[in-house]
C-alpha cells in the first residue's frame, strides 16, 4: 500500500461502525498519479491489480511504484509502459490488461486525491456520514452486531463481520468480481463443491468436522444449518452453561479464524491441512483468547488449554473488587507536590499519561493529560514521570 493511502486509512483501526463506513466511503481517485501505488491500491474498481491481474503482477519487473511511474506523457498522450519478463503470457490476460488500463485517462498537473462516495461532489460532509450510519445501523442484523465484543483480536473480529455479509474472498466470490481464479474452483480442504462462504466455514466436511470436534469438548452435539449466518445465529443457544457464554463466543470466533487460515495453507504453501493440528490450534486459541481479550484466568496458559471449562467457571465466579482509594497526603508548608500516573489497555493498546500540581492545601496549580503510544504499562508510568 502507498504511504498515500496508509495516511488515509491510519485512522481506521478500531472496527466500528464508523470505520466499515469511512473504509466504504472513501475512494481514490487519480489524477497525474504521484501518489496511489499501480500494483497495491485499488485504484481502479476498488480491486488491486496484484489481485486482479496476479499472473502478470508476477512476470512484471517492476513491481512497485506510483501510477506515473508505468508509462509517460507523449505530448499531451498518456501512454502506459508495463516491462514483462517474457511474453508467451496468456494473451487474453493481457489484452483485459490493457483494456482496464486505456480506460483511465490521467490528468496532468492534477495530484492524486481522495473522494467521499456517499456525496455527488466526492466532498465529505458531516450529514451524509451522519446518514450513513443511520443506514447502517436499521440494516443491521442482529448475527453482525454481535461479533465486536472484544474476545478476541481486533482483525478476528473484522474477519467475522465482512464473513457474515459475503465478503470472504473465497472463489465463487472472486469469479464473481470477474477475477480469474488459478486452478478449478472447488473447495481446497474438501475439493468436493464450489468454494462458497456457506461451504467452506460450515457445510465442508473439513470445516463440519471441525466445529463437531470443538462442540464435543462440551458433550454438545447440533445438526448442521443452512448457511453461516443461521449458524452463527443459533450459536449461543448450544451453549451448555450460562457460565461458558464468553468462552463459547470465543470458541466461535477461533473456530472460523483456524478454518481460514487451514484453507491459506492449503492454497497459498501447497500443504495439506492436519486437522489435528488445526483442531490443537483452536483449542489454543480460545485459552489464549479468553485470557488476554476476555480477562481469564491468571493460570498459566498450559492449564488453562487443558481445562478450558474449568477456568472459564472460575473466572464468572469472582466478584468485582472494589477499589481503594488513598487519601492524597499534602506536601509540607511552602512546597509542592506532583502527582503523575499512567494508564495502559492491552485490548486496544491504548495508553495515556496526567499529573497534577499542588499546594500544601490542595490547591491545584496547573494539570496535564495526553495520549501516548507505549508497549506496555510500565513504560506508560515512566512517560509520565
Amino acid at each position: 500500500m502507498s504511504f498515500f493511502m496508509k495516511a488515509v486509512t491510519g485512522l481506521m483501526k478500531d472496527g466500528s461502525i464508523s470505520t466499515n463506513i469511512l473504509k466504504e466511503g472513501l475512494k481514490m481517485v487519480v489524477g497525474c498519479g504521484d501518489k496511489v501505488a499501480f500494483w497495491e491500491d485499488g485504484w481502479r474498481d476498488g480491486i488491486p491489480l496484484n489481485i486482479r491481474f496476479p499472473r502478470i503482477f508476477a512476470l512484471s519487473m517492476v513491481k512497485d511504484g506510483t501510477v506515473e511511474q508505468f508509462g509517460q506523457w507523449c505530448g499531451e498522450e498518456w501512454r502506459w509502459k508495463v516491462c514483462l519478463r517474457r511474453g508467451d503470457w496468456e494473451k487474453d490476460i493481457w489484452e483485459d490488461f490493457c483494456y482496464l488500463l486505456e480506460s483511465v485517462s490521467l490528468k496532468r498537473c492534477i495530484s492524486d486525491s481522495v473522494a467521499w462516495n456517499f456525496c455527488p461532489n466526492g466532498l465529505f460532509s458531516v450529514s451524509s456520514f451522519k446518514r450513513c450510519i443511520e443506514e447502517y445501523r436499521d440494516g443491521e442484523d442482529v448475527e453482525s452486531v454481535s461479533v465486536w465484543k472484544g474476545f478476541s483480536p481486533p482483525k478476528v473480529e473484522l474477519f467475522l463481520w465482512q464473513l457474515l455479509r459475503g465478503r470472504v474472498m473465497v472463489r465463487e466470490v472472486l469469479g464473481s468480481f470477474g477475477v480469474a481464479v488459478l486452478g478449478n474452483s472447488c473447495c481446497p480442504l474438501c475439493g468436493g463443491m464450489e468454494e462458497s462462504v456457506d461451504h467452506l466455514f460450515l457445510l465442508c466436511a473439513w470445516s463440519w468436522g471441525l466445529w463437531k470436534a470443538c462442540m464435543r469438548w462440551w458433550n454438545v452435539q447440533s445438526c448442521v444449518s443452512k448457511n453461516i449466518k443461521e449458524w452463527f445465529g443459533g450459536w449461543n443457544g448450544l451453549c451448555p452453561k450460562s457460565s461458558l457464554k464468553r468462552v463459547w463466543e470465543t470458541l466461535l470466533n477461533a473456530v472460523v479464524w483456524t478454518t481460514w487460515e487451514a484453507r491459506n495453507q492449503v492454497v497459498f504453501q501447497g500443504k495439506s491441512a492436519d486437522f489435528i493440528a488445526f483442531l490443537d490450534l483452536v483449542r489454543f486459541r480460545v485459552a489464549w483468547w479468553f485470557k488476554f481479550h476476555g480477562k481469564g484466568s491468571v493460570d498459566p496458559i498450559t492449564v488453562m488449554v487443558e481445562n478450558l471449562e474449568f477456568n472459564c467457571v472460575e473466572q464468572n465466579k469472582k466478584k468485582k473488587r472494589k477499589r481503594s482509594h488513598d487519601s492524597w497526603i499534602p506536601p509540607y508548608n511552602d512546597s509542592l507536590k506532583f502527582n503523575v500516573d499512567g494508564s495502559f489497555i492491552r485490548r486496544n493498546e491504548r495508553a495515556g499519561i496526567g499529573g497534577v500540581l499542588r499546594d500544601a492545601k490542595g490547591v491545584v496549580l496547573c494539570s496535564f493529560s495526553a495520549g501516548v503510544e507505549a508497549a506496555d504499562a510500565t513504560a506508560v508510568e515512566l512517560l509520565a514521570i
